[in-house]
């Protein structure tokens, strides 16, 4: 009884307190080590990063299930703008100079703000935490580096393939019928602009048969990708379009990606 004492000159010297200390030092590290067990064993965790495809489509399936979120609606959100170029309008001209202005359709979508969301689908609950490093940034693009994590309980992983799934479905519902264009962007292809509507080929005046002709020799090629492989040949086509401005090279390209879109 006198070990722990005040009497005790040495455990008021300072034994008695680091005893104390170590012996809450080695719960906390107990708590730690369980609390990580516990996130191993029973939360599945699902990663998504701005450099997957997979990305924009997963923010905006999240803002649209949070707008009918049985705990609330989302009340911390950020707006992501595009804007495409629709038409020319006419040239106004006066005493100094010609302006030409450009009508352009604004597109403002919302998502997920950075930071914990909760989320209940399928009737359980989803930890959704966007995270956005501002000492990281993507070159090509000047964004800061990003990534989402999804969070559930339990250990079966399905939950995720479904949210995947619908992000993909609803993402193929708002470009059905569109024509989609990308750029290259180092190793890979990126999205270019919003999707475009698509256009006819009887829209685009040329030469008899031209156009014809290239859709002919397009479509041929489409099936003769075996033929390539197995000669160790590149499976590529390319084809010159050549002409004065505005004699339609664009909006032939333009149609004939439709077409075959």
């Amino acid at each position: 009884e006198e070990l722990f004492s005040s009497k005790n000159p040495v455990f008021a010297g300072g034994f008695g307190l680091a005893v104390v200390a170590s012996g809450l030092q080695l719960m906390r590290m107990g708590s730690t080590i369980g609390l990580q067990v516990l996130k191993r064993h029973l939360l599945v965790t699902l990663e998504i990063t701005s450099k997957d495809r997979a990305y924009p489509w997963v923010l905006q399936w999240l803002y649209r299930k949070q707008r009918n979120n049985p705990i609330g609606k989302p009340q911390h959100i950020s707006v992501e703008t595009t804007m495409k170029a629709s038409s020319l309008q006419n040239a106004q001209v006066d005493a100094l100079k010609t302006v030409s202005s450009m009508e352009s359709t604004v597109k403002i979508d919302f998502v997920p703000s950075p930071g914990r969301h909760l989320l209940v689908y399928e009737g359980q609950y989803l930890m959704v935490q966007r995270i956005r490093e501002q000492s990281m940034m993507d070159l090509n693009t000047g964004k800061p580096w990003e990534k989402i994590q999804l969070t559930a309980f339990g250990r079966n992983t399905v939950i995720f393939q479904q949210i995947l799934a619908d992000a993909l479905e609803m993402a193929m519902k708002q470009e059905e019928g569109k024509t989609i264009i990308f750029t290259n962007w180092g190793a890979e292809w990126r999205q270019f602009g919003a999707a475009r509507s698509k256009r006819s080929l009887d829209s685009v005046i040329l030469d008899s048969g031209v156009s014809e002709k290239v859709v002919s020799d397009v479509n041929d090629w489409l099936r003769s990708q075996e033929w390539y492989a197995s000669r160790g040949i590149p499976y590529r086509r390319g084809y010159l379009l050549h002409g004065p401005p505005g004699g339609g090279k664009s909006s032939f390209i333009m149609a004939l990606a439709g077409k075959l879109g």
